[in-house]
């Protein structure tokens, strides 16, 4: 009797969609897992080893939380967030396999998902637009593109600082005209 591995594409346990194949984030670490991110809003990494789920679960989570580890550390399961984990996940060919194994090689890979609750992922959202709003400042102090000379010499960076960005923007933009 031949034994066949019954293979099936990767789907999100939220929803039940099949996910696509986990690639490099856009703001790649040195340590991080594969990512992705399925239509209902869950986020997903891969370990293909199966031996760093923990690691695996910390990296969604901060990803779920827009690479912000603070509010990530806050969250509380199922209060704040859900979790999915895919065994038998085989990196190579994207599929989850029955058996253990493919033609000899050992399938030992997991899918790890964190779907924030709505509440908490608006909360994400805006924490991150406020950091890249801070980051935005900081990079215009950072490349002298702000006339602080000719708008008021009394202005130090700490004062700029604390500036809303609209407000600093259009200072910039005025001492630019």
């Amino acid at each position: 009797m031949v034994k066949h591995n019954v293979k099936t594409a990767p789907w999100c346990p939220f929803c039940g969609q099949k996910v696509g194949r986990p690639t490099d984030a856009i703001e790649r670490k040195l340590t991080e897992f594969p990512v992705g991110k399925c239509q209902c809003g869950a986020v997903y990494c891969s370990d293909v080893t199966g031996h760093n789920v923990g690691a695996a679960m910390v990296e969604t989570l901060v990803y779920a939380c827009s690479d912000t580890w603070d509010f990530a550390w806050e969250l509380m399961p199922e209060d704040d967030y859900l979790t999915g984990r895919i065994e038998n996940y085989d990196g190579v060919t994207h599929q989850v396999i029955a058996e253990k194994n493919v033609d000899g090689r050992a399938v030992r890979g997991v899918l790890f998902f964190v779907r924030l609750h709505t509440e908490i992922s608006d909360l994400a959202e805006r924490i991150k637009a406020r950091k890249d709003g801070v980051l935005f400042i900081k990079y215009l102090i950072s490349l002298k593109m702000l006339i602080v000379c000719q708008w008021s010499p009394s202005l130090t960076i700490d004062a700029l600082v604390s500036v809303p960005a609209k407000k600093l923007l259009r200072i910039w933009l005025t001492n630019l005209i």
